[in-house]
């Protein structure tokens, strides 16, 4: 489970050889995925459900939704096949291109 707190974002990420399928609790995310020239954005809603390719890389953050009258934080739930072992996080750059900052390795396999 991860959970989207308002304002900021955790920043793009990629999860190398784990594609998954996620699933949105109370509240609404943005996602704004890398299509190769630009970023473009989707909105989660509450019950909706989502599938993420390999090579997919993204920025997922909280979204107000006029349902909610306080801020409270947004749960998705995760599920990585086969176990999620790195994830890298990237920049736009100012020529619109994006750059990798960091990859970060798991302890092991989640499981």
């Amino acid at each position: 489970m991860v959970t989207r707190d308002p304002p900021p974002g955790s920043g793009a990420s990629h999860h190398p050889r784990a594609p998954r399928p996620s699933g949105i609790t109370p509240g609404a995310l943005d996602e704004f995925r890398w299509d190769g020239d630009a970023l473009r954005r989707r909105r989660l809603n509450a019950g909706d459900q989502a599938a993420f390719p390999l090579g997919w890389v993204h920025d997922v953050v909280w979204a107000p939704t006029h349902s909610l009258t306080v801020a409270a934080p947004t749960l998705s739930v995760h599920a990585y096949s086969p176990p999620l072992t790195a994830m890298s996080y990237y920049e736009v750059t100012n020529r619109n291109t994006l750059r990798r900052n960091r990859t970060e390795l798991t302890e092991g396999p989640e499981g």
